[in-house]
């Protein structure tokens, strides 16, 4: 049995499989490109079995970030409200309900933009300030706990690894501090960074290449080189193997696997013409992840023992 990413473990994902259940937001109208004459969904949390029996809507808002902990699943609800620039803009809140779509209830007034559960406590970052807060599981004694933006961030249940933009410098820093809020460490400092995974002793992330480095700030290294027109986003973990994205500009991106020291690149998904591949999760026996052309937008699975991409929420 394959291993969750450490992203799926403490952020949840549009997926996150629970057993024998497989839950997931049917939210994909923010990725189709073309939004008008496309295929959209309602964007509810549904929940089905590996087999793809028992599909059951579970609520009926849009909803991302789907999370269980102790027979509650935590989520995102996505609300469309009048932006402080003008228009609207659509903003998230924690909310949780049972299994079964009972009971559902709001954790928060606060606008939040991501999100980590660590034992009794979730740590969440403020879209209106970018700081970081924690706060209990059913959303009492809520208080700042990192007064620093971070837009970035994981954990391996013990430390939660951040990165900071210097807004002068345009560095970014990898840092880590533990959950308790005692003293922040730098662990590195330079080019700008996006996503963090964590996996035993090493911390990945992706920028003009993909790089890892010691928890404790050592062994910095640059596993996977990216041509320079190219991008990689989307970095998961998953036991022995990395997962990620690789596309110009969004033309013709593909999913690439490769061995925890960047050897052995294998192409398991790629599109033609102007597509999105998003929302990587690794999961179970899984890799689950979106892909959107002009009109249609779709989740698919590949199965990591066989090999083999499907659509898996017809």
């Amino acid at each position: 049995m394959w291993e969750f990413s450490s992203s799926n473990v403490y952020h949840g994902s549009k997926v996150f499989q629970d057993g024998e259940w497989i839950y997931f937001s049917n939210s994909t109208k923010s990725h189709a490109i073309s939004i008008e004459n496309s295929k959209m969904s309602d964007g509810s949390i549904y929940k089905m079995k590996l087999d793809g029996s028992g599909k059951v809507r579970l609520n009926s808002q849009n909803s991302s970030n789907i999370l269980i902990k102790d027979n509650w699943v935590y989520y995102f609800e996505n609300h469309e409200e009048p932006s402080t620039e003008g228009g609207t803009s659509t903003y998230n809140y924690l909310y949780r309900m049972k299994p079964d779509g009972s009971n559902p209830s709001k954790l928060s007034n606060k606008k939040i933009s991501d999100m980590l559960l660590i034992k009794d406590t979730i740590f969440f970052r403020s879209y209106e300030d970018g700081k970081m807060y924690k706060m209990k599981l059913d959303g009492t004694e809520c208080i700042k706990f990192l007064d620093m933006y971070a837009p970035s961030m994981t954990t391996d249940g013990k430390y939660i690894y951040y990165i900071y933009t210097n807004p002068t410098t345009y560095n970014s820093g990898i840092y880590k501090i533990p959950i308790d809020g005692t003293d922040s460490t730098k662990l590195y400092e330079g080019k700008f960074y996006l996503g963090l995974e964590i996996n035993g002793d090493y911390i990945y992330f992706a920028g003009d290449g993909i790089f890892k480095i010691k928890t404790d700030g050592s062994g910095f290294t640059k596993i996977i080189g990216i041509a320079k027109d190219e991008m990689p986003s989307n970095l998961k973990v998953s036991k022995d193997k990395l997962y990620f994205i690789s596309s110009k500009f969004y033309t013709n991106p593909t999913l690439y696997s490769s061995n925890l020291d960047g050897s052995n690149a294998a192409n398991l998904s790629e599109t033609n013409g102007y597509c999105y591949i998003t929302d990587i999760t690794a999961s179970g026996d899984y890799i689950y992840y979106n892909k959107s052309t002009y009109t249609l937008s779709e989740w698919y699975r590949y199965k990591l023992q066989d090999g083999g991409e499907e659509v898996f929420n017809k």
